[in-house]
This record gives C-alpha cells, structure tokens and sequence, in this order.
C-alpha cells in the first residue's frame, strides 16, 4: 500500500542554483541605485521582482524565451530589464542584466554576439567575394 494510486507517477522539481555572473551583479546594483534615487518603495520593488524572476528561472529554467543559442532572456516588461542567463549542468548563470531600451546591437554586443557581414547582405545568395567594390 504505500505507494502512488492509479499509476500516476510522483514528479519531483529541483531548484537549481542561480549564479550571477560579477558583470551581472554589478548591473543590478546600478540598477538599483539609480532606482533609489528617485524611490525606496520603487527599488524595493524591482529586489523583490528579481528575486523572484531568480526563483522562477531556478525551478523553471526553460521558460523564458530562447534569446540566441543556448542564452533565454526573461523580461521585466514594468523596468525594461532583461535577465539574460544559461541554463549550465548543475545551475543557471545569469550573464547580464540590461535595460531593453538600449540600443539592440549595444545589447548583443555586451552580450558577446556579433554579426557576420554576411548577414547584413539584403540578397541572401550575394557572396561577400561578388560584392561590388569601388575601384
């Protein structure tokens, strides 16, 4: 007797660790500086939103949407942040935290991403070798 009724299978969830990364860390705390400028009340706020973005990447790390590669990025539409993380073996890294409002190449940047030339071809089937050039 002891054991699960109608054959349903007991599903156990682990929250992982979530890393913040010292680039990461350092964002927040400008974040929140500058936010407690202007309001305690507003900071505390945006603490308790994080943490708690924090706890829902922990337990769920797969449901924020896929940014590029492996990296997700939740939102936190009311600040205009993104926490952009990783999903590791044993953890979740939290690589950058950023005001969305930026410039989106800034942000790609920051985060290590950049563009190949190629991509900013408007004909996809234009080598970069069959480019014009000014003689």
């Amino acid at each position: 007797m002891g054991g699960l009724e109608g054959g349903v299978e007991a599903e156990v969830r682990v929250k992982l660790p979530v890393i913040i990364g010292a680039t990461a860390a350092a964002e927040l705390r400008d974040h929140l500086a500058r936010m407690a400028k202007e309001s305690s009340a507003a900071t505390r706020h945006l603490n308790e939103e994080v943490g708690t973005t924090f706890d829902l990447i922990s337990e769920f790390p797969h449901l924020y949407e896929r940014f590029d590669g492996d990296l997700r990025r939740a939102v936190l539409k009311r600040w205009s942040l993104g926490i952009f993380y990783e999903r590791l073996a044993d953890a979740v890294f939290v690589a950058a935290i950023l005001d969305l409002r930026r410039d989106p190449a800034a942000i790609r940047r920051r985060l290590g991403l950049h563009e190949g030339a190629t991509e900013f071809l408007t004909d996809p089937g234009l080598a970069p070798s069959s480019v014009p050039t000014l003689a």
